[in-house]
């Protein structure tokens, strides 16, 4: 085999090496992009769910102001609901 022969087939060689490196760099990347829309999907939805979870809250603080500035009384009741609400639970996880 001549001398340019050999340098062909080993330029070859160096190509086909170079050749399946890109492809393999090109799989990674792709792998990589398919993981960051994944979790950006799962960022964008806990974004939304604690949005939600936000305006929930404030509507429910809204409500108790009213209803605390509305009666008196209803204070006492909600912290008597609150403190048995609390009791149940205590005892029920006492008892598991």
């Amino acid at each position: 085999m001549s001398r340019y022969a050999q340098i062909e087939q080993d330029n070859n060689q160096h190509f086909s090496n170079l050749a399946n490196k890109l492809s393999q760099f090109r799989e990674i990347s792709q792998d990589i992009q398919n993981i960051s829309n994944q979790d950006h999907s799962l960022i964008t939805g806990l974004q939304d769910n604690l949005e939600s979870l936000y305006d929930s809250i404030k509507k429910t603080g809204g409500r108790l102001t009213e209803v605390l500035q509305n009666n008196r009384f209803g204070v006492w009741k909600l912290v008597g609901l609150g403190l048995v609400i609390f009791f149940v639970l205590y005892t029920l996880w006492k008892l598991i």
